[in-house]
């Protein structure tokens, strides 16, 4: 029996953890010596591929049985490529599984699946797999598999739903990956724990009890793989790595002792629960082996207590700034607009205080209703009003009209334009500085970006400068001192060119260094002796400023003195650069 599991990812970059953990599960287990083991296949696809290709894929693996994994970013899709291979494959069996087909097996069902399965999957796919495989050989010719837990299918006209599947003991769950292959150039998922310390009401993870951990020596274990193979980055897909902190200092240590200097891991933590153990353990690290994802959500008390989210705001600063600090992981800070409890006013006030934390990405979300949440079953008595189709995003609540929302997706954009590209720090500092608060600047950019219709088409890196630079002079009248327009020009350029070493540069960012020619050649053969011509322009550069941008960095003293030149190192783990007289 040929069996194919299919996911379709948001992106090319993603992988699907699920369909790789199914299919080591179930060739670990018998099928008896009547069945022979079923030929189990992964085909992930992306968001990105038509339609046909993903159809053209299955269709030519000829399989007995294909399960196709459906989060709410690919509901859609699954249901049509659902309906799809009934058609193109009639003899084929269907089987939906996936938190958006666990919640809703009807409609799953009325697309096409013949089964669905719901919730934790490993166990039930095997058994539902053994069922599939003896009922083809004849061996069981029961129409339908009655005795399998969390397992759902049509019977009589209605959907049949058994009873729950009880969690496994993680550790019974063999390793997913085999062939280092499959995750290059990709992130690759790995799961140490299932569950959720708490009882947050937007989280369907929520209705789990309890945490369940996979036993520190298989994580050990497992972890060896990684650390051989040397993906990119290995993203732990736990919803709270340090809900034991205990644990999660063992799997740190255990990691930083055995550090590949390639792979980066990424985890997802409640920054409030770090200790001072932890934060000392973590400033020690390669700057890059960890990457950390904190869930702030919110600063507004009334809106955490609705929520059913527990967290200390003020150990969260002092442990985030801690890590900050230390300077040797990438902070990752999440907000949600539209939860119950927050108006337009407090949200600005949770905007900067997660601002002011200077996140490495500031990620801007709004409150989904998620099948199986608290939320979305009781979303009329919250005064939340969403949308229907998936990702069931909040469009209007008791405190924010439809208006406020649209105004904060508009500070959501030039969060994503500008802040979280890294290419513009130095410049937005500045302009933040004239402002009496983070969100205010956002939004009067949201205000002239949305204003002159700069939304309705994409802008290339050099154009969206120049529109930041053109937005920085509507606010010359905020800054008192003389040279404003030419030190907010040099600032933005030192930005430029300390991220790249771009040849490119348009006209308005050039300053003219003709004078000091043989000055620069001099610097440069100084710099890199050993280089040839076309070597040394990949490795440096240097520019001209008519501000001294240096004194500014350092002390915030504005001097408009130049010609002040700047030699720019390019090439190693980070960019460097320094003052040279020509």
């Amino acid at each position: 029996m040929k069996v194919v599991l299919a996911a379709i990812n948001s992106k090319f970059i993603h992988t699907c953890p699920a369909l790789y953990s199914l299919k080591a599960y179930s060739e670990k287990r018998a099928f008896g010596a009547q069945c022979p083991d079923p030929d189990i296949s992964i085909a992930e696809f992306s968001l990105a591929n038509s339609r046909d290709h993903m159809l053209r894929r299955l269709y030519g693996e000829s399989p007995d049985v294909v399960c196709l994994s459906v989060y709410i970013w690919n509901a859609a899709e699954a249901r049509a490529v659902i309906s799809a291979i009934r058609r193109i494959l009639p003899g084929c069996v269907v089987v939906a599984g996936g938190p958006e087909a666990s919640h809703d097996p009807e409609s799953f069902i009325k697309s096409g699946a013949e089964f669905v399965v719901i919730g934790e999957g490993e166990a039930t796919f095997y058994e539902l797999l053994s069922h599939l495989t003896s009922r083809s050989r004849g061996i069981n010719a029961s129409p339908y598999a009655g005795g399998i837990d969390g397992l759902a299918f049509p019977e009589d006209g209605l959907v049949r739903v058994n009873r729950p599947r009880k969690p496994l003991c993680l550790d019974e769950i063999p390793f997913p990956y085999k062939d280092p292959s499959v995750f290059e150039n990709r992130l690759v998922y790995y799961e140490s724990s299932r569950g959720f310390p708490f009882g947050c009401r937007y989280c369907p993870s929520s209705a789990e009890s309890g945490v369940r951990y996979l036993s520190l020596e298989r994580v050990k274990s497992d972890l060896g793989f990684f650390l051989a193979a040397k993906p990119g980055t290995v993203k732990f897909a736990d919803r709270t790595f340090n809900s034991d902190i205990k644990r999660a200092k063992a799997i740190w240590g255990h990691l930083i002792e055995r550090d590949n200097g390639r792979t980066r891991f990424h985890f997802e933590i409640a920054a409030d629960l770090l200790d001072d153990e932890a934060i000392g353990l973590l400033g020690k690290t390669r700057p890059g082996l960890f990457q950390f994802e904190a869930g702030v959500q919110t600063a507004c008390e009334s809106a955490l207590a609705i929520s059913g989210r527990k967290t200390s705001l003020i150990k969260l600063r002092e442990n985030v700034k801690a890590l900050q600090d230390a300077g040797n992981a990438r902070m990752h800070l999440d907000l949600i607009a539209g939860l119950p409890g927050e108006d337009y006013e407090s949200f600005k006030k949770s905007f900067d205080f997660v601002y002011s934390l200077e996140p490495g990405h500031f990620q801007l979300g709004f409150l989904k209703l998620l099948k199986g949440t608290e939320f979305r079953e009781r979303a009329s008595s919250y005064g939340v009003v969403y949308r229907e189709d998936p990702p069931y995003e909040v469009i209007r609540t008791r405190e924010m009209e439809y208006g406020d929302l649209l105004r904060l997706k508009a500070v959501e954009d030039m969060l994503e334009l500008f802040y979280n590209n890294g290419r513009h720090s130095r410049i937005l500092k500045f302009i933040t500085g004239m402002f009496g608060s983070a969100f205010e600047m956002y939004d009067a950019l949201a205000d002239f970006w949305y204003g002159r219709g700069l939304h309705e088409k994409s802008h290339g890196k050099y154009e969206r400068m120049r529109l930041l630079y053109e937005f920085c002079l509507t606010l010359s009248d905020r800054y008192a001192s003389p040279g404003y327009a030419v030190l907010a020009r040099d600032i933005m350029r030192f930005d430029f060119f300390v991220s790249e070493n771009d040849r490119h540069a348009p006209d308005w960012m050039r300053f003219d260094t003709s004078e000091v020619k043989s000055g620069i050649y001099r610097a440069y053969k100084e710099s890199y002796p050993d280089a040839g011509p076309g070597g040394i322009s990949t490795l440096t550069r240097i520019e001209g400023f008519e501000a001294d941008i240096l004194l500014w960095i350092d002390t915030g003293e504005i001097k408009i003195n130049g010609p002040r030149y700047i030699q720019f190192h390019y090439g190693g783990n980070e960019n460097t650069y320094g003052e040279v007289i020509l």
